[in-house]
């Protein structure tokens, strides 16, 4: 019998250079399945995860995206699924300054990770 546990969405290597100093947009699924990965793998160094849903509670590591502007990073890490709201969030940060070169949004690929 296999068990289907979900399936993790994988990060955009190719997109993004190794060592490379990013800021993570995005903390629900997609964005915790990069987050996971890049923590396991250090490919790269997350230099702040944004998330303007998130609420704010003692210790957490998510900021609000208005903070971006005054970070140092090479590429905004648009992790979210749908490309709507991906393209709202690039308005969004655009707005705020932002260069558009400086984000990426790649559609998610998903791999399944079945159990015996």
């Amino acid at each position: 019998m296999i068990l289907n546990w979900g399936g993790t969405f994988i990060f955009p290597y190719t997109a993004v250079d190794k060592s490379s100093d990013i800021v993570l947009y995005g903390a629900g699924r997609v964005g915790q399945d990069y987050y996971h990965q890049i923590q396991k793998n250090c490919y790269c160094n997350i230099v702040a995860w944004a998330d303007k849903n998130k609420s704010k509670k003692s210790g957490s590591i998510i900021i609000h995206p208005s903070q971006i502007p005054d970070l140092k990073y090479y590429k905004i890490i648009i992790a979210i699924m749908e490309e709507k709201v991906a393209n709202g969030i690039i308005d969004e940060l655009a707005a705020l300054g932002i260069e558009r070169e400086k984000m990426l949004w790649i559609k998610p690929q998903e791999i399944q990770q079945d159990v015996l």
